[in-house]
């Protein structure tokens, strides 16, 4: 579990920069065609896809209790 959550904490430091300030995806792009990310090893990249699926699911499920559920039961 500890290499888990090491890999996605160096995922987020690695992509993190990327986000700062102003996204351009031109410069992504131009980084993928010069091979600039064949370097991140694909189980690494797979782990923290899995990761960011279930942030993204637990983020929905909180939203859609909170927003969709308060209106339909009173809760």
């Amino acid at each position: 579990m500890a290499g888990y959550i090491q890999n996605n904490w160096d995922m987020i430091c690695y992509f993190q920069n990327y986000y700062r300030g102003c996204f351009d995806s031109s410069d992504i792009f131009d980084k993928l065609k010069n091979g600039e990310f064949s370097s991140l090893d694909i189980g690494n990249l797979f782990r923290f896809r899995v990761f960011l699926d279930s942030t993204i699911m637990m983020f929905n499920k909180e939203k859609l209790e909170k927003e969709y559920f308060k209106k339909i039961f009173n809760i």
